[in-house]
């Protein structure tokens, strides 16, 4: 989702995680209403996760949904600020775009696997579209699933809930 405003509107905002993200007002305004419409939930996951996605809404919206999980959310707008990140702290989940421009979202899921080995978080690819090839390309590079965007609030908390019980 791309919004039509004009570059000198956006302004840096900080998620609960540390992490700061470019986003424009309508971006920051979806955030707002998703965090006020997502009743926080009891459990508090702590689950380190990594959002990588080029669109700030998407960053905006899955990170307060997140965050009202009680997971500590990093959001990175593209795969070289993902990597910084990675070298810096550790993360419990990768949540990567499938299409982002300079490096798609296999082609960072592959540079993560090769550079942490057995050391890579657990890694899942979010997309518009759902093909065989998709599927292919995503496994091959290491990720374990493959969710269709928008995810509904239900689906990741399933998703939180059962690998926080897996850690």
């Amino acid at each position: 989702m791309t919004h039509a405003c004009p570059e000198s509107d956006w302004f840096n905002n900080q998620f609960a995680g540390g992490s700061v993200a470019q986003v424009c007002p309508q971006a920051y305004e979806t955030r707002k209403q998703v965090a006020a419409s997502t009743k926080s939930d009891d459990s508090q996951t702590g689950m380190r996760v990594l959002i990588v996605d080029d669109s700030p809404t998407n960053l905006c919206v899955t990170g307060a949904t997140l965050e009202s999980m009680g997971c500590q959310v990093t959001s990175a707008e593209g795969g070289s600020q993902a990597l910084e990140h990675l070298e810096k702290g550790s993360f419990d989940l990768v949540l990567i775009d499938y299409h982002m421009p300079n490096m798609s979202g296999p082609e960072l899921a592959a540079m993560i696997r090769q550079r942490m080995e057995d050391r890579a978080p657990r890694m899942i690819a979010l997309t518009a579209g759902r093909s065989p090839e998709i599927l292919r390309t995503c496994r091959a590079a290491g990720m374990q699933l493959v969710l269709n965007k928008p995810v509904p609030r239900n689906q990741m908390k399933l998703l939180v809930d059962r690998l926080s019980e897996q850690a």
